[in-house]
């Protein structure tokens, strides 16, 4: 406003004709962060409750059954040439 003098004449900045002052970058950061935090704790909450987001184990069992030719119990010869 100060740039285009569309400040009354008495007055030096915008903050002054509120009657406010500057926000600080460091207080909107931590305030942002502080909020993020919650909403994520919030969701990651409800999301327990819901059953999401629990990976499923494979039990040994499945593993072999699924493909039984990459497991054996015989060690393999790997020839070079």
């Amino acid at each position: 406003m100060k740039k285009h003098n569309r400040l009354p004449e008495n007055t030096t900045s915008f903050y002054e004709l509120i009657g406010g002052h500057p926000i600080e970058f460091g207080t909107v950061k931590n305030d942002f962060q502080d909020l993020s935090r919650s909403i994520r704790q919030s969701v990651v909450k409800h999301a327990a409750q819901q059953g999401w987001g629990k990976r499923r184990n494979r039990t040994k069992a499945e593993a072999i059954s699924v493909d039984p030719a990459q497991v054996s119990d015989q060690p393999e010869q790997v020839s070079l040439f």
